[in-house]
């Protein structure tokens, strides 16, 4: 890789064969643990929100409260060999079941069923290629109060249900979201790049416990990169430069929900425009 230009091998991997570019799996690995010490509870309010990615015999998982500013504080990080394992950190740290947001991407219909039996959401990521799924955005009716019913747009859809037998219960609630732009605000908010206000990204020590290193490289396993559309217009799509990207999606997850419900602040759904 020493000559020549090796972007479209990178977008070859990544958008044809979902393979992560790892010509540069040694580099720059960012400390970015923020402090030594837990950080204390945070008075007023503020929204706790479990992020989960699922695998095949496995999960990933990650626990963070946003603050009304924007700011994040990490409450814990690490896999979970079950369900039972989930529940328990889930109760442990007091979480809402409707704040517990999970990737339907693997085993869709089971981790579906997950949902309607402890009622979390799911989180769909849109499915599409190319500059369609890049821009893709989602229309959302908005009444205004004088009454007049207002068109905007968001980096995610509003709820869905899927069907899974009769009753309301199962009838789980889904999102599905553009994830490459909400992966850009979390590249953002992670490298400290967001404007006009880049929100505290808080990583203590102690609630990565046995996955500090683990948590260094999986949340750097995602980067950034600029491009231009055919209007000249630049852009951001996302690399993986490593495989195992499982928190930095678990991170992504939760930061979308919290989105969602307004807890965040407004400029992060304009940033990676």
């Amino acid at each position: 890789m020493e000559f020549g230009n090796p972007m479209p091998l990178k977008e070859f991997l990544n958008l044809e064969l979902g393979e992560p570019f790892c010509a540069d799996e040694g580099e720059d690995v960012r400390e970015v643990i923020t402090s030594e010490e837990d950080v204390p509870e945070i008075e007023g309010k503020y929204m706790r929100v479990a992020g989960i990615d699922r695998q095949k015999d496995h999960y990933w998982m990650i626990i963070r409260d946003y603050k009304p500013n924007g700011d994040l504080v990490l409450r814990m990080a690490g896999r979970k060999e079950s369900e039972i394992e989930l529940q328990e950190e889930i109760e442990r740290w007091k979480v809402n079941s409707a704040s517990v947001v999970i990737d339907t991407k693997y085993a869709r219909t089971d981790t579906m069923k997950l949902c309607a039996e402890f009622g979390w959401v799911g989180y769909q990521g849109y499915s599409g290629v190319g500059a369609n799924a890049i821009h893709k955005r989602y229309t959302w009716s908005k009444t205004m109060p004088s009454g007049q019913v207002k068109k905007v747009h968001k980096h995610f859809s509003e709820w869905r249900r899927e069907s899974l037998g009769r009753g309301k219960r199962w009838k789980p609630r889904y999102f599905e979201v553009n994830a490459n732009e909400v992966g850009t605000i979390l590249c953002r908010v992670r490298d400290r790049k967001l404007r006009p206000r880049t929100p505290e990204f808080d990583i203590p020590r102690p609630a990565l416990g046995d996955y500090a290193d683990e948590y260094l490289k999986q949340i750097h396993a995602v980067r950034m990169v600029p491009k231009m559309d055919t209007a000249g217009d630049r852009f951001y799509t996302l690399f993986k430069v490593r495989k195992a990207n499982h928190l930095f999606d678990c991170e992504k997850m939760a930061m979308t929900l919290a989105m969602r419900r307004g807890v965040v602040l407004g400029e992060l759904q304009t940033q990676a425009k």
